[in-house]
């Protein structure tokens, strides 16, 4: 499976409507912390606005991690909009905050989810994306003498990673299309005559 992030670069976006200035900036991230970080900078180089609106995704399906905040605007009606061009975009690791300064003329409900909303994809359009592909992890371990015959059947599967660990006995760890997770395992099973049997991580 994949889905896709931006590179590792931070744009930003700047509009007006209806007197309201809106400014994105989005930043790949990796994690919670990453994540704080670049929260505090924006509201320290942005202290004077109304609001600092954001939305985060890390991973994807069961490894998802989001939130969404409207920071003080009406509930669903800035956090969400941006966290839903991630979801249209299938785009992930990525942090995106718009920060509204107040011009004096109220948008309503609509008219803010169609600001941020329209904010966040300016935004994602600056950025340049780059595909993730994701797939099972599965962990084996094996003798010295087992090893080769495993290396045998990794070479009929598309692998998308591998490593290995060789000590006394050899752990591995094997990532593969999804596709494929139990056609391996039944084969390595199946070629080290049940000796070796793979455990999905």
């Amino acid at each position: 499976m994949k889905y896709y992030t931006i590179k590792n670069t931070e744009q930003s976006f700047k509009f007006i409507e209806k007197g309201s200035k809106f400014i994105g900036n989005v930043f790949h991230v990796n994690n919670i912390d990453e994540i704080e970080k670049s929260l505090v900078n924006i509201r320290k180089e942005h202290h004077s606005a109304n609001h600092n609106c954001y939305a985060y995704r890390l991973g994807i399906n069961n490894d998802e991690k989001f939130r969404y905040n409207d920071d003080g605007e009406p509930s669903g009606s800035a956090g969400k909009p941006i966290y839903n061009e991630f979801i249209k975009q299938d785009i992930s690791d990525i942090l995106l905050i718009v920060t509204r300064y107040f011009g004096g003329k109220k948008l309503g409900i609509g008219g803010l989810i169609k600001a941020y909303g329209y904010c966040a994809e300016q935004t994602l359009a600056l950025c340049k994306k780059r595909e993730i592909i994701f797939g099972q992890k599965i962990k084996f371990k094996c003798s010295y003498t087992e090893h080769p015959l495993l290396l045998k059947e990794f070479n009929k599967i598309k692998i998308i990673k591998l490593t290995q660990d060789f000590k006394k006995d050899i752990s591995i760890i094997l990532e593969v299309e999804f596709k494929d997770k139990s056609k391996i395992i039944e084969n390595i099973k199946n070629t080290t005559s049940g000796n070796v049997c793979g455990e999905y991580i």
